[in-house]
């Protein structure tokens, strides 16, 4: 081999080398794009099956949630049911906790009206002080409830004043109006007018002109609720008697109007009273107010009605009977949030106003209804005495007037 063609040689085998190595680079190269396109695969697999995890796992942890309410409102049913004794053995026993709750004293009798039951002394009105407070000069007036006949702000009711009190952070005037049997229609009416009118200028801490005041109450007190602004709307106490004549009429409107399960309709007349009846075999319906018989049950709700109104008097007055009032009466309401619970045999009491209000062209009334709630569940956050806060529609529900009012801050 001569040395040209040594030269050739060395030069082919250079060349070999070369796509040797061009092959082993392009092999390596497919690999590494390989290796690269399957470890993005895996990591979009891996990120897939992270999220679908955590999905699930909030998924189930909601169905657990909502599992959860939904066994402490079968249970609380059922411990309602088995006490029969209209709920009262159920209501919340712990008291939110709160600054103060302070009796007024009135010596003189001259704003809130002195009465008695049994020989024991009615009639003296409490302030509940929230623990950080926000503002004294926007304050609440609350109504309790009891079919205008029982109940007081200082029994079964402060468990729900001080969670008022303390969802608000708002100084709570909760007064012991005048009640059936011992006094009749409009006492109840007078009685929160001038509670009205002296808390315009009073707060907790001696003589303050307040900026707004909201009017709050459930069952029969969400009913005084809504005859207090028709009062105040119409000048009249009863539909006859002025304001003027009783030195009421210079009342400023309060800010807000709110009532949970509000009586509105003392003569029983709305479907309600039908449809929601007990139903021991599906066990729905009202567990509170109804054992399944709604002839027997309206008639016992008349004769409350009428024993609210008098003898002689009309259970259909507008004032006593709000669902009645007349178009030109609730227009000039303030803002109104009415809750009731799907369930109560008085559900008809709320939505009908609201229609009636609708019809009227009144523009700020908000209606929420809670499924499965029965008439004033938000007396029952502990569930019936399940733990603290087990019923979650009682809880939402207060907080839902606690944002209401905040709105005004």
């Amino acid at each position: 081999m001569n040395g040209r063609e040594k030269k050739q040689e060395k030069k082919r085998r250079k060349e070999r080398r070369g796509k040797k190595k061009t092959k082993a680079t392009t092999i390596i190269t497919t690999q590494m794009r390989t290796s690269t396109y399957f470890l993005a695969l895996n990591t979009i697999l891996a990120m897939i099956l992270v999220s679908w995890y955590l999905a699930s796992t909030e998924y189930n942890q909601e169905m657990s949630e909502s599992a959860s309410a939904a066994d402490a409102v079968t249970e609380c049913v059922k411990r309602l049911r088995d006490a029969d004794d209209y709920g009262e053995s159920g209501m919340d026993k712990s008291l939110a906790d709160v600054a103060e709750i302070r009796e007024i004293k009135d010596s003189d009798n001259k704003i809130f009206q002195k009465w008695s039951r049994e020989g024991k002394p009615r009639g003296t009105p409490e302030w509940i002080i929230p623990k950080d407070m926000k503002t004294t000069k926007n304050r609440v007036l609350f109504l309790h409830g009891g079919g205008y006949a029982w109940y007081s702000p200082s029994d079964v009711y402060r468990p729900f004043s001080t969670r008022l009190a303390d969802i608000t952070k708002l100084p709570v005037l909760a007064i012991d109006y005048r009640l059936v049997p011992e006094f009749t229609f409009p006492a109840p009416v007078e009685d929160s007018l001038r509670a009205l009118k002296w808390l315009y200028s009073n707060s907790p801490f001696g003589e303050e002109q307040a900026d707004n005041i909201f009017l709050v109450g459930d069952s029969a007190g969400g009913g005084l609720t809504l005859s207090t602004l028709l009062s105040l709307n119409t000048k009249t106490l009863d539909g006859t008697t002025t304001l003027e004549s009783l030195d009421l009429a210079d009342i400023k409107m309060p800010a807000m109007g709110i009532a949970v399960s509000p009586y509105t309709d003392l003569s029983c007349s709305f479907d309600s009273y039908r449809t929601r009846v007990w139903n021991e075999e599906t066990r729905t319906g009202d567990p509170v107010f109804s054992h399944g018989n709604a002839d027997k049950e309206i008639k016992e709700s008349q004769a409350g009605g009428q024993d609210y109104v008098g003898k002689d008097g009309d259970w259909h007055n507008p004032i006593a009977s709000p669902a009645w009032a007349p178009p030109e009466a609730i227009l000039g309401l303030p803002p109104l949030l009415l809750m009731a619970g799907d369930a109560e045999v008085m559900l008809s009491d709320t939505t009908e106003f609201c229609k009636k209000a609708e019809a009227a062209g009144h523009k700020d009334v908000t209606q929420i209804i809670y499924p499965r709630m029965w008439h004033d569940w938000v007396l029952y956050t502990e569930g019936c005495h399940q733990h603290q806060d087990a019923l979650t529609e009682a809880v939402d529900a207060i907080k839902k007037i606690g944002e209401a009012t905040s709105k005004f801050d």
